[in-house]
């Protein structure tokens, strides 16, 4: 991809975020970050991490889930 093609893709996901969040004004940079993080997660083959999972306590274990009993 060249720099024109990256920057319209970043804009647009960063757009998207916009919208998502309900059109707040003001938060133009942090939704160029955002976007401009998963677009590099996107570039590179990762998978974003989800709300929950990146809010998590980094201490507290994570359990397998328990299993009905016959």
């Amino acid at each position: 991809m060249n720099h024109d093609a990256d920057h319209a893709e970043i804009r647009r996901l960063a757009y998207q975020i916009w919208l998502k969040e309900g059109q707040p004004d003001g938060r133009d940079r942090e939704h160029w970050a955002a976007a401009k993080a998963a677009w590099a997660m996107q570039r590179h083959g990762l998978h974003a991490v989800s709300e929950q999972q990146a809010g998590a306590d980094p201490e507290t274990p994570i359990r397998k889930p328990r299993t009905k009993k016959s």
